[in-house]
């Protein structure tokens, strides 16, 4: 299942990453580590029982920035959606070249810290562009890698992290940015810092580079998720962090636009042309012929794809399994989503020794695309899955080799002793839209919605908060967002409002946060939970229900809600809020 990718190593099992970082190897896995003064990790070599993974140790005192790339795997088993997960670079990067040399320029910088987002549609290509950045930078002597939320938290509750310096240039990408705030609001805290300058008394010390990209679906420089980042960091830190270090929001867009000479070259093609062919070396057969398409029938196939590098591949796939490309100019996303699902279930189907058997199976792993992966690796994971044959009517007796089959088709799961979000199945999308089939198929979907968010809601995670709010919440706010508006997934926008009453206020208003200003699908969604926020928040929480009161104003105020009161409605909701906050200024507190 979601694993960490191994890196690519020299003979002596160092990391080809380049540079003199320390490395940690365990599990098959290269960790890049680097940190100036710390105490080192010790890694535990003790022999483990069969299908455990070895865990670093720390020393109470270190704090080490543990960074990975996802090197190419091997193509180790046949699950039909991994030839489309971006660590796995299925078929080279195309029309990127500009974009790269954009992110190139953010490196030369010669300021200490500096931070950008790079934000775009699910599909658009921004991990694998954050790949091929990462190991660009690697080659170049930079320590790179992606920061997952699990060593984030090492990162920031080691004792050293308050004097943490790089001991080399340093550059750290962020996915799921959105999810991250509480740890992020501490390690830009503290980056900023590094700009200040030196204490009068203090020993000169050589600032080294430092840069971090974040990726996110949406991101707005005044709302959203990004605008609470920036208020979160205060004083001297957060002005500066606000007026210095910030590089910018970069809007990752399709293949087709902006791009300059775009017009002359056929991405599309491309990409489609490179799929058939690497289809064919892994399959061993003759990929089917492209038709001679004119410019006017390659503009509808960019249309069809949004110009999306995944959608692309997908139809090219798509046109392989079929064995003829006539269908390219048919296609939809909806079909090509609807297609690559099909062919994981029809994978899992043919592994699975009877129906019963299937329907587990199929049940387990939409249940991870939600909670992600690293689910799997808790204690509570046996207890919940037979809770889940029971609710199926299936007989417990399977658990067993429900867990073993789901391991075996999946590849291993997330590294033991570790919450990881990241789902079973990948691209998010496809992950999204498998859990929303399977659970469409069942007769009670929002029930075992609102399990999954009870189990993981009683637990505490990598941050502050609990484990619905850092994974299950952000899994089923991408799953409407990227598929409600699509046929055959309508579904989901009665799923989420049945949610609201079975689940805490203060959760909800946390959850509030992750929801994008500017989602056209979600917005209907937000402001349905801001009403319910505006009526269940105590009334003696004058702040939390006055704020609650100016989310809801901005809602309204959009006029995307289709009620010609809704204007009147936000006018009302904005002099409510105005009251309460006024009433705090008057509190002697």
């Amino acid at each position: 299942m979601a694993k960490l990718r191994k890196s690519k190593r020299n003979k002596d099992g160092s990391s080809v990453q380049g540079g003199t970082q320390s490395s940690a190897t365990h599990g098959g896995v290269s960790i890049a580590i680097s940190g100036s003064n710390q105490a080192p990790i010790n890694i535990q070599t003790a022999a483990q029982p069969s299908g455990e993974t070895v865990t670093p140790r720390r020393e109470a005192t270190s704090a080490k920035l543990e960074l990975w790339i996802p090197f190419e795997d091997v193509l180790d088993h046949q699950l039909p959606s991994q030839f489309l997960q971006a660590h796995y670079a299925f078929v080279p990067m195309v029309g990127r070249g500009q974009d790269l040399a954009d992110l190139q320029s953010f490196l030369k910088t010669h300021e200490t810290f500096r931070f950008q987002v790079l934000f775009g549609d699910a599909g658009v290509g921004k991990t694998r562009l954050a790949i091929e950045f990462l190991k660009q930078a690697a080659s170049d002597g930079w320590n790179a890698g992606f920061l997952d939320a699990d060593r984030m938290k090492d990162f920031i509750t080691a004792n050293g992290f308050a004097v943490w310096q790089p001991d080399r240039p340093t550059l750290v990408v962020i996915d799921y940015a959105a999810s991250k705030l509480d740890g992020l609001r501490r390690i830009f805290s503290h980056f900023a810092s590094l700009e200040l300058p030196d204490k009068p008394a203090a020993k000169p010390v050589k600032k080294l580079a430092l840069r971090v990209l974040l990726l996110e679906r949406q991101a707005d420089l005044s709302q959203s998720w990004f605008e609470e980042l920036l208020s979160l960091c205060e004083g001297q830190v957060g002005d500066r962090l606000r007026n210095f270090c910030f590089d910018g929001l970069k809007q990752l867009q399709p293949l087709s636009k902006g791009l300059p000479g775009a017009a002359s070259t056929n991405f599309a093609a491309e990409v489609i042309r490179l799929t058939f062919l690497r289809w064919e070396t892994i399959k061993r057969k003759k990929s089917p012929a492209v038709p001679s398409f004119s410019e006017k029938e390659w503009r509808l196939i960019q249309i069809n794809t949004g110009s999306r590098p995944l959608y692309l591949q997908m139809a090219a796939l798509n046109a392989c399994e079929h064995d003829s490309a006539k269908h390219l100019l048919t296609w939809g996303r909806t079909e090509l989503i609807a297609a690559a699902i099909k062919r994981d279930r029809d994978y899992i189907k043919r592994e699975c020794t009877t129906q019963e058997l299937r329907k587990a199976v199929e049940h387990a792993v939409a249940v991870l695309c939600l909670t992600g992966a690293g689910f799997a690796c808790k204690p509570e994971w046996l207890d919940v899955l037979e809770n889940e044959l029971v609710f199926l009517k299936i007989p417990p007796v399977l658990i067993n080799q429900v867990d073993q089959k789901c391991r075996l088709i999946f590849g291993d799961f997330a590294e033991k002793g570790k919450d990881t979000g990241v789902a079973p199945i990948q691209p998010d999308i496809l992950a999204a839209g498998f859990a929303a089939s399977v659970l469409s198929e069942e007769k009670r979907p929002i029930e075992t919605l609102t399990r999954v968010l009870q189990i993981t809601g009683s637990m505490a995670t990598t941050s502050s908060r609990n484990a619905a709010l850092d994974w299950v919440w952000p899994n089923i706010l991408r799953m409407a967002q990227d598929l409600s508006r699509l046929k055959g997934f309508e579904q989901i926008d009665v799923w989420l409002p049945a949610l609201l009453d079975k689940r805490p206020v203060e959760e909800l208003r946390q959850m509030a946060k992750l929801i994008p200003d500017r989602s056209v699908s979600l917005h209907k969604f937000g402001l349905l939970v801001n009403e319910h926020l505006v009526k269940h928040i105590p009334q003696d929480n004058l702040h939390n229900k006055a704020t609650c009161l100016l989310d809801l104003a901005t809602h309204l105020s959009r006029g995307e809600t289709g009620d010609p009161d809704a204007q009147q409605r936000a006018a009302n909701a904005l002099n409510e809020a105005i009251q309460l906050f006024t009433s705090l200024l008057c509190q002697p507190s």
